[in-house]
C-alpha cells in the first residue's frame, strides 16, 4: 500500500503544470452508511463506522478532472469483539456540471487498490484486492478558492480478499461532508 501511495504521488506531483493552477484539494469525513461482506461464504453484518479521506484533482476543463484519493474507514463486526478496517487508493476521474454560478453536481469513478484489515485480540491482518468506487456528490463554492461538499460513495472490490484465510467480499457505503480548496 505504501509504495502504491508513493508511486501514485509521484506521479500525480510530476502531471501538474509549472503554476497549480486549476488543482484542486479535497479533505473529507462522514459515516459508513451501510457496510457488509461474506466471510467464508456467510453474510456479515457491521456496526456504524467512521469514514475519512483526502483527494488531488487537476482540472484538465471545467467539467473534467482527474487525480488520487485516499480513504480510510473503521468499524466493529455485530456481536463480535473485531474491528474491520479498510484503506483504499484510487485513480479517479470526475465529470462536474455547474447548476448555478455557486451550485454544482458531479460523478466521480475510480479504480485502485483496497486493503482490509482484521483486528481480533491483538492480532492485525491484511489482504487487498482490487477495486472500484462511485461517488455522487454536490459543491457549494464558498469563494472563488474555498468550498464545501456532500457526497455518496460505494466502493468495492473486484475479487474475493483472503485475510489470514478468511475469504472476503468486500463493499462498503458513506456519507461524507468535506471541504474543497482551489489553487
Amino acid at each position: 500500500m505504501r509504495t502504491l501511495l508513493l508511486t501514485a504521488g509521484l506521479a500525480l506531483a510530476t502531471a501538474l503544470p509549472a503554476t497549480a493552477q486549476n488543482v484542486s484539494l479535497e479533505v473529507f469525513a462522514g459515516s459508513l452508511l451501510a457496510r457488509s461482506f461474506d466471510q467464508n461464504g456467510a453474510a456479515r453484518a457491521f456496526d456504524a463506522g467512521s469514514h475519512l479521506g483526502v483527494r488531488g484533482l487537476i482540472n484538465v476543463t471545467p467539467e473534467f478532472g482527474f487525480g488520487l484519493e485516499y480513504n480510510r474507514n473503521e468499524t466493529a463486526l455485530t456481536g463480535i469483539i473485531s474491528v474491520l478496517s479498510a484503506e483504499s487508493v484510487m485513480i479517479i476521474g470526475r465529470y462536474e456540471m455547474p447548476v448555478t454560478d455557486q451550485f454544482s453536481a458531479y460523478a466521480t469513478l475510480g479504480v485502485g487498490r483496497i486493503e482490509v484489515g482484521l483486528f481480533d485480540g491483538g492480532v492485525t491482518d491484511y489482504g487487498t484486492a482490487q477495486g472500484g468506487q462511485i461517488t455522487l456528490g454536490s459543491h457549494y463554492a464558498i469563494t472563488d478558492t474555498i468550498g464545501t461538499f456532500a457526497e455518496l460513495t460505494h466502493q468495492a472490490t473486484f475479487d474475493d480478499i483472503n485475510v489470514d484465510g478468511n475469504i472476503f467480499d468486500y463493499n462498503a457505503t458513506s456519507f461524507d461532508i468535506g471541504v474543497r480548496v482551489r489553487f
